[in-house]
């Protein structure tokens, strides 16, 4: 089974997103799933793994996530969404998370996401 570039939780093909790290997932590129097209590359650090993500901020709801990460990945910072206690019974009858979702960044990337998010 295809696995997630940033966090290798294995995946099935056609899922929108990494159901462990968030991850926007785009198609398949030579049997690999890749990110989507969309979204910023997760940097790797010196030791050739993928940065550490740290928590940037807890939304209060999926709209101001989404609205938080547009603005992110338009200044070239990726991101990565932890819904907590989000699964296919929440989104289906709530319509999306209902405590919130932890929005995280590169750990080198996080003083400039708290400033474009302070801006806002």
């Amino acid at each position: 089974m295809p696995q997630c570039p940033c966090c290798s939780t294995a995946v099935e093909v056609g899922v929108p997103a990494c159901p462990d790290c968030g991850l926007a997932l785009g198609g398949l590129d030579d049997g690999e799933i890749v990110a989507a097209p969309d979204m910023p590359a997760w940097p790797i650090a010196q030791d050739g793994l993928p940065e550490k993500a740290v928590l940037l901020h807890t939304a209060a709801n999926p709209t101001d996530c989404a609205l938080k990460q547009s603005l992110l990945h338009g200044c070239g910072i990726p991101t990565m969404v932890q819904t907590p206690l989000a699964n296919q019974f929440t989104t289906v009858i709530f319509g999306g998370p209902i405590l919130g979702a932890d929005l995280y960044v590169p750990e080198c990337r996080l003083a400039e996401a708290r400033t474009l998010l302070s801006d806002e």
